[in-house]
């Protein structure tokens, strides 16, 4: 079958974009450590550190994927810089960018002609301060991954785009990351819906980029040009 994976898909942003893929007609694997309940979806516990577990997931694909996803991310660590251990300053790392990059390794050679879809916060690792400390680190180098795979996969026609979403109450991340940051939501935020039409959209876009999506539509950031 022809598959559309996302991963992270238990609840918040990964739930989103796997119901809009599926009520848009896609087959769907819906990955996290804890298997989804989406009807409709093939349901998988499965971590993305794990080697095993990521060939599981793309041989469940059963052949040719249209779309990779790639959603899982660690919890936020908001630790203070005296707080800070190296084995939770590496979470990010371990799992938002080696589980993207186990993903899209062991997926790109059933992708060929298809699309690799990255989540990314705190604007791309853009966002400073002691509450970013651990995550931007590691979310500057997933931008810098999603534009080295775009590249490099740009010869197998498979495009890879980097989706920064405004931070929402819709998220985990964003849930959990507000009330640090002290941000407060108003009426009109962004919803999993509109993250899911966002991916949707990118699915069909092939000219590779990094885009950011808020309650006001998604809009391109940064084209990805093959070396």
């Amino acid at each position: 079958m022809t598959c559309s994976i996302v991963t992270g898909a238990s609840r918040g942003l990964g739930l989103g974009i796997a119901r809009r893929l599926l009520a848009a007609g896609n087959d769907v694997i819906a990955v996290a450590r804890v298997a989804p309940e989406l009807p409709g979806a093939i349901n998988l516990a499965a971590d993305v550190t794990s080697r095993e577990d990521v060939a599981r997931i793309v041989g469940a694909a059963q052949g040719e994927i249209a779309l990779l996803v790639n959603n899982a991310a660690a919890p936020p660590v908001m630790d203070t810089l005296q707080e800070l251990t190296l084995e939770r300053f590496r979470l990010g790392f371990d799992v938002d960018v080696g589980g993207t990059l186990a993903m899209t390794q062991a997926a790109a050679p059933y992708l060929g002609g298809g699309t690799v879809v990255n989540l990314i916060a705190a604007r791309g690792g853009a966002s400073p301060g002691a509450a970013h400390l651990s995550v931007s680190p590691s979310q500057a180098a997933l931008t810098a991954l999603t534009r080295c795979l775009a590249t490099i996969l740009a010869g197998d026609d498979i495009a890879v785009h980097g989706l920064m979403p405004q931070i929402t109450p819709a998220g985990g991340t964003g849930a959990i990351a507000a009330p640090v940051l002290g941000i407060e939501f108003g009426e009109r935020v962004l919803t999993a819906d509109q993250v899911g039409e966002a991916v949707r959209r990118l699915a069909r876009e092939r000219t590779s980029g990094l885009w950011t999506v808020s309650a006001d539509g998604l809009r391109p950031l940064d084209a990805l040009q093959a070396a």
